[in-house]
């Protein structure tokens, strides 16, 4: 009996047969692989969604100041003109934020096309997506009641609204900027 004890002394296993090594080797690599592609794919979609809310933002805060812009629209002096709007853009005076901090009386131009442009002195920025044909309407009073017109003609007057119209929409629709002097 003590031969074949010294046998299974002498042939016990200590250690890894390459093998069973490479086969280990083998499956961390694939779990190294997959958890950079995985790592990549986490990384690339926050990078998205991050550029995607950026993008929200900054086309919120331009709306937010269009919105003021039309809502500081000035009533002129009874020589000057007030406003000249017709479907492919409208020009109009109104305060804007300067350089500074602070909001002074300025030129606002909005060129209806694909995406809206907004321009006032310093600033030019387009609202919408590409692609989007914007065009403008104003609401104006005819006859007594309210009523959108595609041109405006009276010169000294400022509209009661301005409209932003989806032209080539499947379904068309109407974003209206109230105008403040008429409150």
């Amino acid at each position: 009996m003590t031969g074949r004890r010294d046998f299974i002394a002498h042939h016990t296993r200590r250690g890894f047969t390459l093998v069973e090594l490479m086969v280990a080797l083998t499956l961390l690599g694939v779990i190294a692989v997959t958890a950079r592609a995985l790592a990549t794919s986490l990384f690339d979609t926050g990078r998205a969604i991050a550029d995607v809310r950026m993008r929200r933002d900054g086309t919120s805060a331009q709306s937010l100041l269009l919105a003021r812009l039309v809502r500081n629209m000035e009533r002129a002096s009874d020589s000057a003109v007030a406003f000249v709007g017709d479907p492919t853009g409208a020009t109009f005076r109104s305060t804007c934020p300067t350089s500074h901090g602070t909001w002074e009386g300025c030129i606002v131009r909005l060129t209806a096309g694909m995406p809206l442009r907004v321009s006032i002195p310093g600033l030019e920025f387009r609202l919408g997506d590409p692609g989007e044909d914007i065009q403008l309407s104003y609401l104006g009073e005819g006859l007594g009641t309210l009523t959108w017109v595609s041109v405006w003609l009276m010169r000294h007057e400022v509209p009661h609204a301005i409209g932003l119209v989806r032209a080539r929409s499947t379904h068309p629709d109407t974003v209206a900027l109230p105008v403040g002097v008429h409150r």
